[in-house]
């Protein structure tokens, strides 16, 4: 890809950027998730979070908008691995 095709492509998504923006400022959590979904395919879509305590608020809410979208919780395996390494000290 040349230079100019990359600050073309740059500008370009600059642009929609600005737009989404614009067009999810004023919505409802719940009302821009669905936006999200509206705007993109769920195989376009990826979320990550820590393991604070706003990342179930977070997940909830996704799933509250979208059954369909995949969400792995490695909490358990965390606990378990927490719990195996207690027993073994």
């Amino acid at each position: 890809m040349s230079i100019k095709q990359d600050l073309i492509d740059s500008s370009f998504l600059a642009e929609q950027l600005k737009d989404l923006n614009e067009k999810y400022r004023n919505l409802s959590v719940h009302d821009r998730i669905g936006s999200l979904y509206d705007d993109f395919s769920n195989d376009e879509i990826m979320l990550t979070s820590s393991f604070a305590a706003t990342s179930a608020m977070l997940l909830k809410f996704f799933s509250d908008v979208n059954k369909s979208q995949l969400t792995i919780s490695l909490i358990p395996d965390i606990i378990l691995k927490k719990h195996l390494f207690i027993r073994i000290i």
